[in-house]
């Protein structure tokens, strides 16, 4: 029988090795390069996961397919794994089929449960079907819980024993198995589970001692709780490996003390971009669809915007026209406030990841530039004809149309910038980088907006005249 480890291994906490990743991204996404040397395919296969999924989260598509082409089969799970599940997302992408298909082998339960929502459901499909009939059926038990719940990710290959057994009964137990279990719940007389037992207390303890008797108190979860609902209720101390699972009061598998502090890390660093959506958009989602994801909440925000505008509005008949300008005036900073916002949180989490350096910050800011641009044409379009119609003057509508895509631009720019530069300068951009990007939004935004209405207006009013 294989020997069992005590607890499970917490994960470490591994720092990506900067002096081989950084010259490779500088290296990746010069605009000269062209293909991989042989010098750059010999520092790639030396990177460990650790440094080389934080390699692909630094680079843009086109660079990603470069690196993925030299990755043999059996790396693909240990560093998909490590990403963001919209990287792995865009990543199958760019994996031909005949790829795909050999890499299905390596496959481990825990990577398909973990990556099951990020993967194409196509490949799942398949991937369900190479796998023998058992070892399928408990994955699609798993898949059919949320990806927050705790039964997503519970183990069941535990082996439940009555407290009132003694040491040296459960020893025979196991020594008929042909493998260990995951872990061993112990159950009391209700058949709730008291506790799981460590491998280290059944070679310690004494062969007629109680089960009950060498239990610590553990925390027991039900299948249908969220990871969050368990991380608050977990108890956390040296004795703590494993939390029994229950449904409907019959115990069903156990959860890894790793795996909720696994959960803890993530929220920690998503917390730190907690104003844009953690899963949607990585570093270097495509242009198109980081642009759409986006635009949702500028256009939720623009209703808003519109509402203060109106409110400003009801005092217009008693004012001169240029007073239009006033009521426009939150329409141009918020909307540069929100692009600005959503730029601001992909930089600090990209900090935070440190997949944004120096190498690849020049790439990132053409990419939200591009996207400002994008989303600035279009909605910088409509208010301009919604203005145009509201207040009869063309040339207001076109002004607005100009200020928003211009303070765009600045937000991009700025929500790019201020985080990096902060994190220069020693401070905090999660604290700090709102304040100043608000204050870069509204500055450029006034200025433009009233700038150009003046400049218009006034020369509208000197040629009538």
């Amino acid at each position: 029988m294989e020997d069992k480890p005590d607890s499970t291994e917490l994960p470490e906490n591994v720092e990506a090795n900067e002096e081989a990743v950084s010259p490779l991204v500088k290296s990746l996404v010069e605009p000269e390069h062209e293909a991989l040397t042989t010098e750059e395919v010999r520092k790639l296969s030396e990177l460990d996961d650790v440094d080389l999924g934080r390699l692909i989260e630094s680079l843009p598509q086109e660079a990603r397919a470069e690196v993925l082409a030299e990755i043999p089969p059996e790396r693909y799970w240990p560093l998909l794994v490590r990403l963001q599940h919209e990287t792995v997302t865009n990543l199958f992408k760019l994996i031909p089929s005949e790829v795909q298909d050999s890499i299905m082998e390596y496959a481990s339960d825990a990577d398909i449960i973990e990556l099951a929502d990020a993967l194409p459901k196509k490949f799942v499909g398949a991937l369900l079907v190479e796998v023998e009939s058992e070892r399928a059926e408990a994955l699609l038990a798993a898949l059919s819980y949320d990806e927050e719940q705790v039964g997503r990710y519970m183990k069941t290959d535990v082996m439940r024993v009555r407290g009132s057994s003694s040491v040296n009964l459960l020893r025979k137990r196991l020594d008929r198995r042909s493998s260990f279990p995951a872990a061993i719940v112990v159950l009391d007389e209700n058949n709730h589970a008291a506790g799981v037992m460590l491998y280290r207390d059944i070679t310690r303890a004494g062969a007629k001692e109680k089960l009950i008797d060498l239990l610590s108190p553990v925390t027991c979860f039900r299948d249908d709780m969220t990871l969050a609902e368990a991380a608050r209720a977990g108890d956390y101390n040296y004795n703590t490996a494993w939390y029994p699972v229950e449904r409907e009061g019959e115990v069903v598998g156990v959860l890894g003390a790793a795996d909720l502090l696994d959960y803890l890390k993530e929220k920690n660093i998503e917390s730190l971009g907690s104003e844009a959506s953690s899963e949607e958009e990585d570093l270097f989602t495509p242009v198109m669809k980081a642009a759409r994801i986006r635009a949702i909440w500028l256009v939720i925000n623009l209703g808003t915007a519109f509402l203060a505008s109106a409110v400003i509005a009801m005092f217009e008949g008693t004012l001169e026209k240029v007073v239009a300008l006033a009521v426009l005036m939150p329409v141009v900073a918020s909307m540069g406030g929100i692009a600005g916002s959503q730029t601001l949180a992909i930089a600090i989490r990209g900090l935070a990841l440190k997949t944004l350096s120096e190498a690849n910050l020049k790439l990132l800011l053409v990419k939200e530039a591009r996207i400002a641009v994008l989303n600035g044409i279009v909605l910088g379009l409509l208010v301009g004809v919604v203005v145009w119609q509201w207040f009869d003057s063309p040339q207001l509508g076109a002004i607005i149309a100009v200020a928003i895509l211009v303070n765009g631009l600045a937000a991009a720019y700025a929500g790019t910038m201020v985080p990096f530069l902060l994190k220069k300068l020693k401070i905090d951009p999660a604290v700090s980088g709102s304040v100043i990007l608000t204050t870069v939004t509204d500055v450029v935004g006034f200025f433009l907006f009233l700038g150009l209405g003046t400049l218009v207006f006034v020369t509208l009013a000197a040629t009538s005249a």
